[in-house]
């Protein structure tokens, strides 16, 4: 004898139709309409919603279960995010390294709500191909909502607390930037500017091998 009829509600399944020992349900979530067992449906537990259910709880109970992570560019970058900042996956505290040390040491940590991969990607949104995670626009800065963002890998060149900018006949970029347009190296190009070069004098004259 079945015990479902159209219209029944188990959990957060609304039975639409019924086929024998099958039913077709729809999940609260707003899921698509999927056939199951009515022996499921009346087993309760795990099977009174499509999936959404047991998904929230385990991100209640543990913000960041491994099995969470989408294998996406976004989920790696957040991480290395969490790794940088000394911090495992499920929000505890890592062994300690050199980066670890050295984030610490400047004060960088992670945004209360980013410890969940799942806020963090909410916030971010996907990682688009060839960007990675910056801290911008305060480089010093921690990783938090406001500060992040995705990045091309001269974007974060550009963003680096040794990166270097000129400003030249109306023109702003790095020292590598210069020293590719008048075609001479980084390394003759900063240590004119270190002997006291004017900027005009440094980017300008001519340079040879043997010296400069």
């Amino acid at each position: 004898m079945n015990r479902a009829k159209v219209g029944d509600v188990f959990g957060r399944n609304t039975v639409l139709e019924v086929h024998g020992r099958k039913a077709v349900v729809k999940c609260s979530c707003g899921s698509p309409a999927r056939a199951t067992s009515i022996s499921n449906l009346l087993s309760g537990g795990p099977n009174q919603s499509c999936g959404c259910w047991r998904k929230e709880r385990m991100l209640t109970k543990n913000p960041n279960p491994e099995k969470i992570g989408d294998g996406s560019r976004a989920y790696a970058s957040w991480v290395s995010m969490m790794r940088r900042c000394g911090l495992t996956q499920t929000g505890g505290r890592a062994a300690p390294t050199k980066d670890t040390r050295r984030y610490l040491e400047k004060g960088i940590t992670v945004h209360p709500a980013w410890i969940h991969y799942a806020q963090f990607l909410q916030d971010m949104g996907p990682c688009p191909p060839g960007y990675s995670l910056d801290r911008f626009p305060n480089r010093s800065g921690s990783y938090e909502p406001g500060n992040c963002r995705w990045a091309t890998i001269n974007e974060q060149n550009r963003n680096r607390d040794f990166c270097v900018e000129l400003a030249f006949e109306g023109k702003t970029q790095t020292l590598t930037e210069w020293a590719r347009e008048v075609n001479i190296s980084r390394h003759v190009l900063e240590r004119r500017l270190k002997e006291g070069w004017l900027i005009a004098l440094a980017l300008t004259f001519p340079h040879e091998r043997r010296g400069c």
